[in-house]
């Protein structure tokens, strides 16, 4: 456990490093990637996927190398560059994770979690990853989406703007909140006949409605978290969305260890944890944002949305 923290800090120090070095770019605008990028002539693709490779470690806004994809390279291409940034920036993430000690951490432990949770109950879980998959991922981008308008109008200095968007934001998400717990819940059962997980084999298929119901009920959670955060990196903050990742990540396996191993709560626990980091994560976003940028303190005119506002 030493030596785990030990390179776990010296992770992040390495990380803040980059984060801080002046030779490293840290774009404050969409022209500044597409400059910087268009700079290496016909090497650009290759620059433009690897910066977007190493994003999550220099901490800048991606929203920006999203945007700059379409102007640099056309919608096709763009689209093909972004999606393979994506795939390797996950793939370093990943690694990362696993040269920080995770699977050392699930070889010491596990025994523990499988005297809590059965084999069934296992399957239950891992079998609904893509049911969750799908509704938390379009969360994500619907979150992501929302806050283009947010870079536009903190580009033209548009106080009041940034403000109503704000606010139509903050009443979209509650709206599609309802829409997609309501939708999830609604087609659970369907969903999980698709994917073959049946009554028929009773332990897999309670642990499997059991941890998808508590995950869906908690998608306002979640859709909330990208959406503040979202915003903050349109604001031009991407370290904060990362710092309460990570805060969210610690609480997730403390909640976790105390749910399963501890009031033995099983799937359910699991469940609830996650969904309780979150949204434990997005409150104290909210109010870190609200307490650092004034400009995000709405006004009672600020909640007068319009038919243009929404569109």
């Amino acid at each position: 456990m030493l030596r785990f923290s030990v390179l776990a800090i010296f992770i992040i120090w390495v990380v803040w490093q980059l984060h801080s070095s002046p030779y490293i770019l840290h774009p404050s605008s969409v022209e500044d990637v597409r400059r910087w990028v268009a700079s290496y002539g016909s090497l650009g693709p290759l620059v433009y996927i690897a910066l977007y490779t190493v994003r999550p470690v220099l901490f800048f806004p991606s929203i920006f190398l999203n945007l700059s994809a379409s102007i640099l390279f056309g919608p096709m291409l763009g689209i093909v560059y972004l999606l393979c940034g994506g795939l390797s920036s996950a793939v370093l993430c990943y690694a990362l994770g696993s040269l920080g000690g995770g699977r050392r951490l699930l070889d010491r432990y596990g025994g523990s979690w499988g005297e809590r949770l059965t084999a069934q109950e296992v399957a239950g879980v891992n079998d609904t990853s893509s049911l969750i998959f799908i509704f938390l991922q379009f969360a994500f981008g619907v979150s992501a989406g929302f806050c283009v308008v947010t870079s536009c109008q903190v580009g033209a200095r548009n106080q009041a703007g940034v403000r109503r968007s704000l606010a139509t934001q903050i009443i979209l998400s509650a709206v599609l909140t309802v829409l997609l717990t309501a939708l999830a819940l609604a087609l659970l059962n369907p969903m999980l006949a698709w994917i073959n997980v049946t009554p028929d084999n009773h332990e897999v298929y309670t642990a499997a409605h059991t941890y998808c119901a508590i995950i869906f009920a908690g998608i306002g959670a979640q859709l909330f978290y990208n959406f503040i955060c979202s915003f903050l990196r349109a604001m031009g903050d991407s370290v904060t969305p990362l710092l309460f990742l990570l805060f969210s990540t610690v609480l997730n396996v403390g909640l976790d260890l105390a749910f399963i191993l501890v009031f033995r709560w099983g799937v359910a626990g699991a469940a609830l944890a996650t969904v309780l980091a979150q949204l434990v994560s997005t409150i104290g976003c909210f109010i870190y944002a609200f307490v650092r940028y004034p400009v995000m303190r709405l006004h009672r005119e600020d909640w007068r949305i319009t038919l243009m506002d929404v569109k």
